[in-house]
């Protein structure tokens, strides 16, 4: 590779970052291992962390045998060993320019390339964050490379591909939780509260299962803060947040609505369902919401969403928020209230 191909291809390479920064982190490691394979006759694959154990999995390769492809596919896990840092990353990057040390896996892929005619195979460890989340770039050679210092190359441009991925995927992330995160609690805010009680109704809708929404308001709110400091407040709301979030299955929501005032919307099978949760949550809220000694209380409304007669999420919203009220001017619950509008309150 001369000095002048070295330059272009550089360049091209820089080029490349500023595409990779529209991509997912899966789509510049498919740019990559495209790339090597054009400008560099190279066949290579790239592994990512699963995300639902500790393996990794394949999400892009070029020039790879498809036998080989298979034999890497059935391995039920990938188990690569944490690496010793050969040369830093950038200092905006959380990539790490590692070198593998060799185990069982790594072997048994490094001997299926020789076994298929590959000279030279090489591995780049990326660590994208924790010491076991880390992903993997294999290039491989039919012939040996004229200078050892070419794969380095090589390797340095992928990263600096990757780096502007990662990066700008995650500022996107930092303005999508700015835009969709309470600041204070970290639960979902009003305005993906209403995309995701979208979400959630649309669904029930096709499967035919109503929704309790429960509206969930702390009293004498005002006290708190003119009493003890807000900063004190600021922990009963968190303290709640929490709280409310370990009751939360995958499938609900909570949200903070504004203020002292919390959304927790559940799809439920039947109508009695609604009130097992409520109490479920009036005894969670009655032992956990203890901040410097402070016992607080909360009213809860809570509205039944039909799908055969649903409402619009406004209509739902009033509902619930009426009920809350409703809940707040009574010294005990109203039995008598139809469950579709039950209420409940803590003491």
């Amino acid at each position: 590779m001369s000095r002048n191909l070295l330059t272009a291809h550089r360049a091209f390479f820089q080029i490349l970052c500023d595409v990779a920064k529209g991509l997912s982190i899966d789509q510049a490691a498919a740019l990559c291992c495209e790339q090597i394979s054009h400008q560099f006759a190279l066949s290579c694959a790239f592994f990512m962390p699963s995300k639902t154990n500790d393996s990794k999995v394949l999400v892009a390769q070029s020039l790879l045998p498809d036998e080989l492809v298979c034999k890497i596919h059935e391995l039920s896990a990938l188990e690569l060993d944490p690496a010793p840092l050969l040369t830093p990353a950038p200092s905006s990057s959380q990539w790490q320019h590692c070198q593998l040390t060799a185990n069982a896996t790594s072997r048994y892929i490094h001997q299926q390339l020789q076994q298929h005619g590959f000279s030279e195979s090489w591995q780049l460890t990326l660590n994208t964050g924790p010491a076991t989340n880390t992903a993997v770039l294999l290039i491989a050679a039919f012939e040996p490379l004229a200078h050892a210092s070419y794969i380095d190359e090589i390797f340095s441009l992928c990263q600096q591909v990757l780096n502007a991925a990662l990066i700008a995927n995650a500022e996107r992330q930092r303005l999508q939780d700015a835009a969709t995160l309470d600041f204070l609690t970290g639960i979902a805010n009003r305005r993906a509260l209403r995309t995701d009680l979208a979400r959630m109704m649309a669904q029930s809708q096709r499967q035919k299962q109503p929704i309790a929404l429960f509206f969930i308001d702390i009293d004498d709110f005002k006290q708190v803060n003119d009493h003890y400091g807000h900063d004190v407040g600021d922990q009963v709301l968190i303290q709640l947040a929490r709280k409310l979030q370990s009751r939360c299955r995958a499938m609900d929501i909570v949200a903070r609505y504004g203020g002292d005032e919390f959304v927790m919307a559940c799809p439920i099978k039947h109508n009695e369902d609604a009130e097992v949760i409520s109490t479920r949550l009036y005894l969670s809220l009655k032992e956990a919401i203890l901040t410097q000694s402070i016992a607080i209380r909360a009213s809860i409304g809570c509205v039944i969403w039909q799908p055969d007669k649903p409402q619009t999420i406004e209509e739902l919203m009033a509902l619930a928020d009426q009920s809350m009220y409703q809940q707040k001017t009574e010294q005990k619950p109203n039995t008598q209230e139809p469950l579709t509008r039950f209420t409940l309150r803590n003491l």
